[in-house]
């Protein structure tokens, strides 16, 4: 398999799936037992999760921006908040909630979420720190 970010290496390859607890069906045949593996939608080729980037937000000037009045539930208050970060936030959680089966009914849980994804992107997080970041905060229990 010759996927982009993928491995060329078996080694490699089954390190990295189990490194991001790749989903995977166990099938016996004439030549043994072997893992078939679910590769992330993120690694196939010419994959968008949704069809359009988001569009370019012009930034609020400094001086209307103090002038508003702060509003409930922000991300951080005070700060104007990059609507690409955002995004990429949202894909992020919308991505790992359907690869995992998982779903949040709770808009204010889903909000937090956003939220804390959106800080720790912030911070030049990987996409690897990002998918454990959520499978710690998805986690049951």
């Amino acid at each position: 398999m010759n996927l982009p970010g993928l491995p060329k290496s078996k080694p490699a390859f089954l390190a990295k799936a189990e490194k991001e607890k790749w989903f995977y069906e166990t099938k016996v045949g004439l030549g043994g037992i072997r893992k078939m593996f679910q590769i992330p939608a993120y690694y196939q080729p010419g994959y968008k999760p949704y069809p359009d980037e988001p569009a370019q937000v012009e930034p609020v000037r400094r001086d209307v921006a103090a002038s508003m009045a702060p509003v409930t539930g922000a991300i951080m208050s005070g700060t104007i908040v990059d609507a690409k970060q955002l995004a990429l936030a949202i894909r992020a959680l919308d991505e790992y909630l359907q690869e995992n089966g998982l779903e949040i009914k709770e808009p204010e849980v889903r909000a937090e979420i956003l939220a804390i994804l959106y800080k720790y992107q912030q911070k030049d997080a990987t996409r690897e720190d990002i998918q454990e970041l959520l499978r710690v905060m998805t986690r049951k229990g």
